[in-house]
């Protein structure tokens, strides 16, 4: 009786020490992952900071795309982009007031966004799993997105409006409250991007399973409807608006972006296939019904076995993919309804990019999941017993393990990131600096990149419109251009302007201002082009 009752009284004595020790060992936890969002957030804004010029690829459709649509905001004209929704516009336009300049506050918006980002996921992840595999997780996934982070893009600002509409939906018990909160969030992520419609699908399926074993059907559908309600409401303006102007609420043009991936050899990564995409269709359901079963068939390769590799290999990468199986083996084996929601949600969205090409930037949501899934075996299997002569001894390995594969992961970003710092075209900035001072008011520009438009002021004219030296020579005229741009990158783009690459078969009124060697880059300035009035 002795011996039991010191037994016991041993055990108690150790609930109630780690009863204190627990509030301290949360605070600990929480403020580490503080820490390092702020850090990320302020290592990406201060790399930002050194980029004048901004890259290929998203940073194009930046320039073309967002900041075109900003600057009409902030002159009062309407947006007119039929590709996106106007929010993250809006969100820019607002920026440029205080930064004055709108690749800088593109910056500057995605900089905070990782940052919150990784607090919002810490956040998510806790409620599922607990704070220790929650700060692992987020400090894996802060690495994989920062060298995102530096990039002037929607991207990073909209997949942080997903990640707070799932948060919503499961930080408490699923009150009304919660689903509006829920609702308007997801509303605002619509705003921002199409793709948030798998928020607003995968939501109400979500629902169906959180709550109480006893509430009824009927107080469910309430919940769906108090949810749906809500993000009708904030959605409701742009809706009315989109369908005043093209007779469908939810037009959007992005179904050429589908129809390329399924039906162009080339797929959806060049915007001369979206356009030639179309040419051919003319809605959504066009697209659909004009070969099922190859999209059936490439959709359910996509999702089953090409995407989910570029997810494990380009996104969670060596060594810490060889742990996501396990990860996804104890995630299922130890289901609750909140997980269950949570891999709704994100399976709703994974399935939806099923529709268009790869991007790991379409995927940002997805990485606390994918680094939750890295880190749960690790910390589960954690306390492995050493033989030796003290009986019973054992060596905590959770964080010893967890150190090199973050370690793995820093040494990863720092060669991303590195390599996408030095791929900037700095060049540009000599070429803008010798057409700024060559140019009038009214001089417009022929190029496929905007960038040098952007660094000039200048207004722009795709170069996209000729395939010989003699359609060039005619459009070049009848648009009054004063400059036109060639380039070897862009050639990629538009085949058809390598009839610009030499300088020597051009006329004389084509004047070479500008040649970069390494790029191939030429700026010719055409002898008396007159202005634009």
């Amino acid at each position: 009786m002795n011996v039991g009752s010191s037994e016991g009284n041993r055990q108690h004595q150790a609930s109630l020490e780690q009863a204190v020790l627990r509030p301290a060992q949360d605070r600990r936890y929480d403020l580490l992952a503080m820490a390092f969002c702020l850090f990320i957030a302020v290592l990406a804004l201060w790399l930002g900071s050194f980029r004048e010029v901004g890259n290929w690829g998203v940073e194009t459709d930046f320039f073309e795309r967002d900041v075109i649509q900003a600057a009409r905001i902030v002159a009062g004209q309407p947006y007119t982009n039929h590709h996106y929704p106007p929010g993250y516009a809006y969100l820019l336009a607002l920026s440029s007031h205080f930064t004055h300049d709108m690749f800088t506050a593109g910056k500057i918006l995605t900089g905070v966004s990782v940052g919150l980002i990784g607090l919002v996921s810490y956040r998510l992840l806790t409620i599922l799993w607990g704070r220790r595999p929650a700060l692992a997780a987020i400090v894996l996934t802060l690495l994989a997105l920062l060298p995102y982070a530096v990039v002037a893009s929607a991207d990073m600002v909209v997949n942080l409006a997903l990640l707070v509409s799932m948060w919503m939906l499961l930080r408490h018990e699923t009150t009304r409250a919660v689903c509006a909160m829920a609702g308007i969030a997801a509303g605002v992520a619509y705003l921002l991007r199409y793709n948030a419609l798998f928020v607003l699908v995968g939501a109400p399926v979500a629902l169906l399973i959180l709550g109480k074993e006893t509430d009824s059907w009927k107080k469910r559908l309430g919940r769906i409807g108090v949810f749906s309600g809500a993000a009708l409401i904030v959605m409701a303006p742009w809706l009315l608006v989109n369908w005043h102007r093209n007779g469908n609420p939810f037009s959007s043009d992005l179904y050429q972006q589908v129809a390329a991936h399924f039906y162009h050899p080339q797929g959806d990564g060049f915007g001369r296939t979206i356009a030639e995409m179309g040419q051919r269709f003319t809605s959504p359901w066009d697209v659909m019904v004009h070969d099922p079963l190859r999209i059936a068939k490439r959709f359910f390769k996509d999702v089953l076995y090409t995407k989910a590799a570029h997810l494990t290999w380009r996104v969670i990468e060596f060594p810490a993919a060889l742990f996501a199986g396990a990860g996804l083996l104890l995630y299922f084996q130890r289901m609750t309804k909140k997980r269950a929601a949570f891999l709704i949600l994100c399976m709703a969205g994974y399935l939806l990019h099923g529709l268009a090409g790869f991007a790991v930037r379409f995927y940002f949501f997805l990485f606390p999941l994918l680094f939750a899934l890295v880190v749960l075996p690790i910390f589960y299997f954690e306390r492995m017993p050493i033989s030796g002569r003290v009986a019973g001894r054992e060596w905590a390995v959770g964080w010893w393990v967890f150190g090199l594969v973050a370690l793995a992961a820093t040494y990863s970003t720092y060669v991303s990131t590195s390599q996408f710092l030095r791929l900037e075209p700095k060049h540009l900035l000599e070429a803008a600096s010798m057409i700024k001072s060559r140019a009038v008011a009214g001089d417009r520009i022929m190029a496929i990149e905007p960038h040098l438009a952007h660094l000039t002021g200048l207004e722009v004219t795709s170069a996209m419109v000729a395939d010989s030296l003699d359609q060039y020579l005619a459009t070049v005229a009848g648009e009054h251009i004063r400059f036109l741009v060639y380039s070897e990158h862009e050639e990629d783009y538009w085949p058809g302007l390598h009839s610009l690459s030499q300088p020597n078969q051009l006329p004389k009124g084509y004047r070479v201002i500008y040649q970069h060697g390494p790029s191939r880059t030429i700026v010719y300035e055409i002898e008396g082009a007159a202005a634009s009035p």
